[in-house]
């Protein structure tokens, strides 16, 4: 077990729900396991540096809304004695990402025409790029096989878009 103070296990202690069992051995140590690890593991947490929430991280806050919900027991099942704690660590947990600073809105970013479009033939599969000239004077029409499916750019349109909007090039 890590080294502790008095005012730390006070503080567990006070923590610690009413229904856990707060007898040690002789050495100190607490008799009852759970309470033995979640001590160790309290401890562990209080010295950690304290880590923001990574920005860009996707959590799953749903799931852990549906658990925190899951362990509440509103209707005070003993079955369910003591996961008071549990409900208090995830709430901790939705809290610490309420306070988190959000990444601020990206402006929208408006494309270019396309140098082309690709093409792909309904029956074949087969794909081409078409000039932005030619779809507009008339490919599609004349082509009805040939479905649009995306738009192409030239390496100058996205060299003059990354540049824009301050990303770097990468080399490959």
């Amino acid at each position: 077990m890590t080294h502790h103070t008095d005012a730390e296990r006070a503080e567990f202690e006070a923590w610690l729900e009413p229904s856990y069992s707060r007898e040690k051995w002789h050495t100190g140590e607490y008799t009852d396991d759970t309470v033995y690890s979640m001590f160790a593991a309290w401890q562990a947490a209080r010295r950690a540096p304290a880590a923001p929430v990574p920005q860009g991280v996707v959590e799953p806050i749903e799931t852990v809304k549906y658990w925190r919900d899951a362990y509440a027991n509103p209707q005070g099942d003993e079955h369910f004695m003591g996961h008071g704690m549990v409900v208090k660590i995830f709430d901790d947990y939705l809290g610490m990402l309420a306070a988190a600073p959000q990444p601020p809105e990206a402006a929208p970013v408006q494309l270019p025409e396309p140098d082309s479009y690709c093409f792909q033939h309904e029956e074949t599969g087969l794909t081409q790029y078409v000039d932005a000239q030619q779809v507009e004077w008339g490919f599609e029409k004349n082509n009805p096989r040939w479905k649009r499916v995306g738009a192409a750019y030239s390496e100058q349109q996205v060299r003059e878009l990354l540049a824009a909007h301050g990303i770097q090039e990468r080399s490959t």
